[in-house]
């Protein structure tokens, strides 16, 4: 069996996995927000 990795490599590869998801995150947000302002717009057209 491989020697378990030390307890600062678990922490930089939670990190990188972490700073990841806050990317996808972010990324989500600006889309969601772009979402939001389309269907604001043809709400607005159809009234």
């Amino acid at each position: 069996m491989a020697e378990p990795a030390n307890q600062s490599e678990y922490q930089e590869q939670a990190q990188s996995a972490l700073d990841k998801i806050k990317s996808q995150i972010d990324e989500l947000r600006v889309q969601a927000d772009l979402a939001q302002a389309e269907a604001r717009d043809r709400l607005q057209q159809g009234v």
